[in-house]
């Protein structure tokens, strides 16, 4: 039997890259949060080498990489209004806010100037802070996986209220 070499080899889902890349409970951290978007209707698309995008109703949640035995997420979101009732916990609050995201001039825009803002985050200024990505946690654990599924669930509940996300 013949087989087609033109055929391209099938996409590996972020569950199969986590099972390969990441061991422990590093990785059970991050196969519950991926079971979780799943769940929720978010599938993690391919945007890149080992980098995912999570899209609620059309709109951007968050960003998942997986590389070299790590993984992080990077939240979209400014998460500075109407946040009291998903984070009504001040343990989730201090795991987001030991997860700020500073300027370390990442970006053309930061080098050319516009380098970092004064940002409230659920409720607490920080300074130096990414104008384009508050919060960033690198291999959360379970704790930070259940703060990661509430800034998720903050963001989904903006989408669906019409509030912008920034």
């Amino acid at each position: 039997m013949k087989t087609n070499t033109n055929e391209k080899p099938a996409r590996k889902t972020l569950e199969n890259v986590i099972s390969e890349q990441i061991k422990g409970e590093t990785q059970a951290a991050a196969l519950d949060f991926t079971a979780y978007l799943r769940v929720n209707k978010m599938s993690p698309v391919l945007a890149s080498v080992n980098s995912w995008k999570v899209n609620f109703k059309g709109s951007g949640v968050c960003y998942i990489k997986v590389a070299n035995g790590s993984w992080l997420i990077n939240f979209h979101g400014s998460f500075q209004r109407d946040y009291e009732t998903t984070f009504s916990s001040d343990a989730l609050k201090k795991i987001a806010w030991a997860n700020i995201k500073h300027c370390v001039k990442c970006n053309v825009n930061c080098i050319a100037g516009e380098k970092w803002v004064r940002a409230s985050v659920l409720g607490k200024e920080f300074d130096n802070v990414c104008k384009n990505i508050r919060i960033v946690m690198a291999n959360p654990d379970a704790k930070a996986v259940e703060c990661a599924k509430k800034l998720v669930e903050k963001t989904c509940d903006d989408i669906l209220n019409g509030r912008p996300v920034w």
